[in-house]
């Protein structure tokens, strides 16, 4: 029956479309993500939907050098995203997402294909966060108990299928949305919205570093970079470039934060593991040089700005050589070079 399930899915989810497609996204819970070889940009997020079954999962698939759309998948209503591999090419989702029934399933961006998460992973009707590291081979089912550390991620080989560790938190969160998994670097983070992040070594269970609740990991955790966030009383100013191990502060990036952006206003993303570092806020997007935090290039708001989008923030990504830059700021995808 779950293989009759699992086909069905992804012969109805899964099908390439034309250029001709609604390629909307959401302003919120996107992923922008470059191909390993620079040559495609995946973004993963939820598109726009007008009838009473809910939004539903969508990828756009563009070529980098032309920014033309090679493919569309649209996937069927009440569908969340809730991670996704460094190159795109993976995403997990979340199929009934409103309802106390939904399956986590593995997405293959390329071709639309699902492949289920093991039911004997989860509890049918539990939390089902699931998070999947950037090279895919390891994913983390997040899970929560009334003992006084309630949260629990259990990690598991995906190609095999055997568990590879379960690990509990060290702190309960003061209230606000609570969360753990994998980290793109195959750690495991255990966050709270309101404290930040602790992570946690995948092997030992020991404690690596701590972080704010507005930071960015780099794709092999060497660095991180936290925006100040005063909604959780941060009272800095400041870009803090972070060692991304064990969370120390080893410098800031060259910019001054408005004030009407110092509560969680900002976005950013790694350049690969080549020390560049893309940021975006309401009306500027840069990059940056680790851990000097040296300003390498600025992208002028008129060459990448959607203005239907009034001052919402622009998603970013970067490709992993660090030499091309995408935006998506409403309907508007751009690219650009940075030498």
């Amino acid at each position: 029956m779950a293989l009759s399930l699992l086909v069905s899915s992804a012969t109805a989810f899964g099908q390439a479309v034309t250029t001709a497609q609604d390629t909307r996204f959401l302003p919120y819970g996107l992923s922008l993500r470059f191909s390993r070889d620079g040559r495609f940009l995946h973004v993963v997020g939820l598109g726009p939907d007008n009838s009473t079954q809910g939004q539903h999962v969508r990828v756009v698939t563009y070529s980098a050098k032309t920014g033309a759309v090679v493919h569309v998948i649209n996937l069927q209503p009440d569908t969340q995203v809730l991670s996704t591999t460094s190159d795109g090419g993976t995403a997990i989702i979340l199929t009934d997402s409103s309802g106390e029934h939904g399956r986590p399933f593995l997405l293959d961006t390329g071709t639309g294909q699902l492949e289920a998460i093991p039911e004997s992973w989860y509890e049918p009707e539990s939390n089902r966060d699931a998070a999947i590291s950037g090279d895919g081979r390891l994913v983390s089912i997040y899970s929560e108990t009334d003992s006084a550390t309630p949260m629990i991620v259990s990690v598991y080989d995906w190609r095999t299928k055997t568990l590879v560790a379960t690990r509990r938190s060290e702190y309960v969160a003061a209230g606000g949305i609570m969360g753990g998994g994998v980290t793109e670097d195959g750690a495991i983070e255990f966050e709270g919205n309101r404290v930040g992040s602790t992570i946690v070594d995948l092997k030992t269970g020991r404690s690596m570093g701590q972080f704010g609740p507005s930071t960015v990991r780099s794709p092999d955790g060497a660095w991180a970079v936290q925006f100040p966030n005063q909604n959780w009383g941060d009272p800095s100013t400041d870009v803090l470039v972070k060692n991304g191990a064990d969370g120390h502060t080893v410098g800031k990036l060259n910019v001054q934060v408005p004030e009407e952006e110092l509560n969680g206003g900002i976005s950013g993303a790694f350049c690969g593991t080549s020390r560049r570092f893309i940021m975006a806020s309401k009306h500027a997007v840069a990059a940056y040089l680790l851990h000097s935090g040296k300003l390498l290039a600025s992208f002028p708001e008129q060459t990448w700005k959607d203005a239907s989008t009034g001052d919402g923030v622009p998603a970013v990504a970067c490709s992993p050589a660090g030499t091309r830059v995408a935006i998506l700021s409403g309907a508007r995808v751009t690219f650009h070079d940075l030498k």
